[in-house]
């Protein structure tokens, strides 16, 4: 009886996943996250840690999506 319960469990977190919309990140959304992390461990924006930060972490963030919709505007 218990594994039949159990498996009733296992097949209805099986439908909860398989009906759970996937969701993928955007560029923009991920360099934000970035840029408000740095900002949170710098002493604001005039920080000069802060755009170290940027430059380090933040600014190659989105650029492969630049580039495929610039070859997909070409072709």
């Amino acid at each position: 009886m218990r594994a039949l319960a159990a498996g009733f469990g296992l097949l209805g977190f099986s439908l909860v996943l398989a009906t759970a919309p996937a969701r993928a990140e955007d560029g923009s959304e991920a360099q934000q996250r970035c840029v408000s992390s740095c900002l949170y461990h710098a002493r604001g924006t005039s920080d000069p840690a802060y755009e170290r930060c940027i430059a380090k972490y933040c600014a190659h963030i989105g650029e492969d999506e630049d580039k495929d919709e610039a070859q997909g505007k070409q072709k």
